[in-house]
């Protein structure tokens, strides 16, 4: 069954999608960059700090996460440019960041897509084989409670 924005189920299902405030348009760093995974060829990044300047939702199932980014409906495909790379999301449109920062776990790049529909854009970034259930996107967010 399907986990939405890494909820699990304890009683009642979670919300359909993770949302957050285009409030929260910059994080801070963290004091530590943290290292991604053990020894073995493991990513190892320094964490790019989340920048939201607009709302975005998203959702996952065990094998990966379905990302939806709001963008201005006079925006076409030709403005947007995204670039998904293991652990790192960025957005940007007209020269301007959507939405960039480093990704929580490792996804599989090379296997992501992006679509556009006028006003939104929707990303499918594939988890690795055996992946984990993401409890937040981004490091920055709030680390999702399982539903009570």
């Amino acid at each position: 069954a399907p986990a939405a924005g890494g909820g699990r189920f304890c009683g009642r299902p979670p919300p359909p999608l993770q949302h957050v405030s285009p409030l929260q348009r910059r994080a801070e760093p963290a004091a530590k960059p943290p290292s991604r995974g053990g020894g073995g060829g493991a990513l190892i990044k320094a964490e790019v700090p989340l920048e939201a300047n607009t709302t975005y939702s998203w959702s996952q199932t065990d094998e990966e996460i379905n990302l939806l980014v709001r963008i201005p409906p006079d925006m076409a495909r030709r403005d947007i440019r995204v670039e998904i790379k293991p652990l790192l999301l960025r957005m940007v449109a007209r020269g301007h960041v959507l939405l960039a920062g480093s990704l929580d776990k490792p996804v599989v790049a090379g296997e992501a897509t992006w679509t556009y529909e006028p006003g939104e854009v929707h990303v499918m970034l594939p988890k690795e084989t055996g992946g984990p259930v993401f409890s937040r996107l981004f490091p920055s967010e709030e680390k999702l409670s399982p539903a009570l």
